[in-house]
């Protein structure tokens, strides 16, 4: 593999970022969706919940040297974000 400049290093972090920050974002507004409702499912928003602070837990521990680790995070969030932003264009959002 080819050895990451330093700018290359920072281009994957912030990437990685902005994608969990994505999947973050979706959790926060189907919560608020959820809850808005006239008969909220508590039990679905406290999973969303805690699907929202295990991302916010992996996120903090990352270390912005292990680039691995980043590109694992970036793998494992990056389709799910890219599915979630085709479903919206389908649809015209």
């Amino acid at each position: 593999m080819k050895k990451r400049t330093l700018i290359m290093k920072t281009v994957l972090l912030e990437t990685a970022s902005e994608v969990v920050a994505a999947a973050m974002g979706e959790l926060s507004t189907k919560m608020l969706f959820e809850s808005e409702k006239a008969d909220p499912d508590f039990q679905y928003i406290k999973s969303l919940r805690d699907k929202l602070f295990e991302i916010k837990n992996e996120r903090n521990a990352l270390d912005p040297n292990d680039e691995s680790a980043i590109e694992a995070l970036l793998k494992k969030y990056s389709k799910k974000q890219r599915n979630v932003a085709e479903a919206e264009s389908a649809i015209g959002l």
